[in-house]
């Protein structure tokens, strides 16, 4: 009598494990159907937007603030020779005159040695400066039809005069 009955809890306990293992194998291969699906929808790439939106405020705001080459000897940042060009206001660096000439050039080689370099669709330009009666604008392809990440802009004071006159990044996506 007692070898039947530990025959049955023992029959007992081989039911609950093939139970259990039978579970565990349908969880795996539930699991794997669906990365198998999850792969086969497209991800937006979130990455390549966050760096566009970010990259053209970030690179405005050190913009700002970078010494003209005409200008190593002085304290003219690239908003003060901006802010020359608008106000018509004539400088002495390196024998050049011109604010806007220098402005336009060195936004231009930054540009070049970054934006360019990386391979990034982008229209930067000026509001506000009246140069030969047009803006500055620099570009790098072509972004018509295409979407353009969030603007990088900055706005640079005219002091004593009034008014703001203002540098954006539009990069193209």
């Amino acid at each position: 009598m007692i070898k039947r009955m530990l025959k049955k809890e023992n029959h007992k306990s081989q039911m609950e494990m093939f139970g259990l293992t039978l579970i565990v194998i349908l969880i795996i291969i539930g699991f794997f159907i669906f990365v198998s699906f999850r792969q086969k929808i497209p991800i937006s790439d979130y990455k390549k937007s966050y760096v566009a939106d970010e990259t053209s405020s970030n690179f405005i705001n050190s913009v700002v603030n970078v010494n003209p080459i005409e200008c190593m000897g002085t304290d003219y940042t690239l908003s003060d020779m901006l802010k020359f060009c608008a106000r018509g206001d004539s400088i002495d660096c390196s024998g050049s005159t011109n604010p806007c000439a220098i402005a336009n050039k060195t936004l231009w080689i930054i540009a070049n040695k970054t934006l360019v370099k990386q391979g990034i669709g982008f229209i930067l330009y000026t509001q506000g400066i009246s140069w030969n009666n047009k803006e500055i604008i620099i570009k790098n392809a072509n972004c018509t039809g295409r979407e353009m990440g969030q603007r990088g802009t900055i706005p640079i004071s005219l002091y004593p005069v009034p008014g703001n006159i203002y540098l954006n990044l539009d990069i193209c996506k």
